[in-house]
């Protein structure tokens, strides 16, 4: 092979450096968001495998144990997500520009997401809440599969206790409230909360794809 020409040089530099300030930060704020899904998961299956039976969750502390542990990983979750949504979009301002047509590719990405996705606007607006009003976490309750070896655990989140605690609702939020029933299960909203969130990373890799396809060619 022969060595690079100076051009070629400067090129690999432009990619290189994309890549490093864009994707490499990206990934680690993705893993982050990741991680701790992961460790929420981890903890509701750790209750419901806990016993067969009632047991896990009958004394007086371990609910309160549980939903303080709860407490913390759901809102773990929402802030690194958020964390994410933000530094995506000044990350690919400060690689490609405020006025870059990657720039409008993710906003209008994210924002066919957040519009077509019920679990999305509430998730995100539910970090905003939790902020001011903390988690609306009311119980949780237990649910067994047919013949009662397994116990699954809801997290259960009443609409009226959100509605009536004073926090300021725009007009958007409350149309993403009625859409929801009374009794919320955060489970399967984070659960697809966090698949956008890989859909949108893997939308940023694709925006990045010409850097990785110039970087690979000189590596």
């Amino acid at each position: 092979n022969s060595p690079l020409t100076l051009s070629e040089l400067k090129k690999l530099e432009e990619f290189s450096s994309k890549l490093i300030y864009l994707l490499s930060p990206l990934y680690i704020s993705h893993k982050m968001v990741c991680n701790n899904h992961k460790d929420l998961n981890s903890f509701i299956y750790e209750q419901e495998s806990a016993s067969s039976d009632l047991n896990a969750l009958d004394s007086y502390e371990k609910p309160y144990d549980c939903l303080i542990t709860l407490n913390q990983r759901i809102l773990n979750l929402l802030t690194s997500m958020s964390l994410f949504l933000v530094k995506s979009e000044n990350l690919l301002k400060e690689v490609y520009g405020k006025k870059s047509q990657e720039l409008t590719q993710w906003n209008k990405e994210r924002n066919l997401m957040h519009s077509e996705s019920v679990a999305y606007q509430f998730s995100y607006m539910l970090r905003n809440y939790a902020q001011h009003k903390a988690l609306p976490l009311d119980n949780i309750s237990v649910d067994y599969c047919r013949g009662g070896d397994k116990q699954v655990i809801n997290i259960n989140l009443h609409k009226a206790t959100m509605l009536t605690s004073g926090y300021k609702w725009t007009k958007a939020e409350l149309l993403t409230l009625s859409k929801l029933p009374n009794t919320i299960n955060l489970i399967p909203i984070l659960n697809e909360y966090i698949k956008i969130s890989i859909k949108l990373f893997a939308h940023i890799c694709k925006i990045a794809e010409s850097e990785l396809n110039a970087f690979d060619f000189f590596i």
